[in-house]
């Protein structure tokens, strides 16, 4: 389980579970607990970077991912701008029209009244 997920089971603040955590796996009682596996998303909004999963024992730890390359980062960045939705107006419009719309040159007019 990650910290976060910890924190909440147990109803305890993050930082308090996160101080025990670390005392588990390398402070005073050192192989306690061990790095299963690192996990990005949570689903819970923050920010993605890599968290560690923890599980009982003193197995050797997992090692922790590489951080993407700046063309992962590019890559990333372009797919989110392509699937954001430019106008609040579109956002009644299904997918497959929206597309189109957004494809399309359409000048925008104010009910008609620019050209």
């Amino acid at each position: 389980m990650a910290s976060v997920e910890i924190a909440e089971e147990l109803q305890l603040p993050e930082r308090r579970v996160a101080g025990a955590l670390h005392r588990l796996h390398r402070g005073e009682r050192k192989g306690t607990i061990h790095i299963a596996r690192w996990e990005y998303d949570l689903g819970d909004g923050r920010r993605r970077y890599p968290r560690p999963i923890f599980a009982l024992g003193s197995k050797r730890d997992a090692p922790k991912p590489k951080p993407p390359t700046d063309t992962e980062h590019c890559r990333a960045y372009r797919a989110r701008k392509k699937s954001a939705t430019p106008s609040v107006f579109l956002l009644g419009v299904p997918p497959k029209q929206r597309n189109v719309l957004q494809r399309a040159e359409v000048r925008p007019t104010l009910c008609g009244i620019l050209p």
